[in-house]
C-alpha cells in the first residue's frame, strides 16, 4: 500500500514539473496560484508576477536545430531562477514562456527583479556546438496591489505582449 502510494505522489509529482527545464508547469502554476494570491490578501502584502518569453525561440530552432533550441530554454531557466529567493515560484510555461511568482513584492520590487534576471539572461551564451549566443527575453509585470489578485497572470502576460509589440 505504502509502495502504492508513493509512487501514485510520484507521479503526480512528476506530472507538474517540466521535463526540459525541471522546473514547475502549467498544470502546478493552476493548482497553486489561488492559494499563493489568498495567502497575500490574508496577510495584506503584495505578490508580483513576472513573465518572460524567450525573444526570438523559432527562429533558433530553425536555423541551429530543436537542441540548441531546448539547451537555450535550460540556460535561460538556470539564468531566471540564479536571482531566485527561498519563498519564490518559477514555472515554465512552454514556447519559451517563464512565470515568476515573486511573494511580498510589490511592482518595484518586481521591477528590480526583471532588471536583475535580464542582465543575467542576456550574458553570452555557449552552445554545445560551439555557438555563442546572446539570449534577449521580453518581460511583463503585475502586483496584487490596488487589484483583487484573480487576473494577476492575465495582467502580466498583458503587460508581455504589449512590451514585446512596442520592441517590433
Amino acid at each position: 500500500v505504502h509502495a502504492a502510494l508513493r509512487a501514485r505522489v510520484e507521479a503526480q509529482s512528476l506530472s507538474m514539473v517540466d521535463e526540459t527545464t525541471r522546473l514547475w508547469n502549467r498544470r502546478y502554476l493552476d493548482i497553486h496560484l489561488p492559494g499563493l494570491i489568498s495567502m497575500a490578501r490574508r496577510i495584506n502584502r503584495p505578490l508580483a508576477c513576472l513573465v518572460a518569453k524567450i525573444d526570438g525561440l523559432g527562429a533558433i530552432n530553425r536555423t541551429h536545430g530543436r537542441d540548441v533550441g531546448d539547451e537555450v530554454i535550460q540556460a535561460t531557466a538556470e539564468r531566471f531562477c540564479s536571482q531566485a529567493r527561498a519563498q519564490d515560484t518559477f514555472c515554465y510555461l512552454g514556447d519559451g514562456k517563464f512565470v515568476a511568482l515573486l511573494p511580498i513584492t510589490n511592482r518595484a520590487g518586481a521591477m528590480q527583479m526583471e532588471e536583475r534576471t535580464r542582465a543575467e539572461i542576456e550574458r553570452p551564451l555557449k552552445t554545445v556546438k560551439g555557438l555563442e549566443l546572446v539570449i534577449t527575453c521580453t518581460y511583463g509585470l503585475a502586483d496584487t496591489q490596488g487589484a483583487d489578485g484573480s487576473d494577476l497572470l492575465d495582467r502580466a502576460d498583458t503587460a508581455m505582449y504589449c512590451a514585446d509589440r512596442k520592441s517590433v
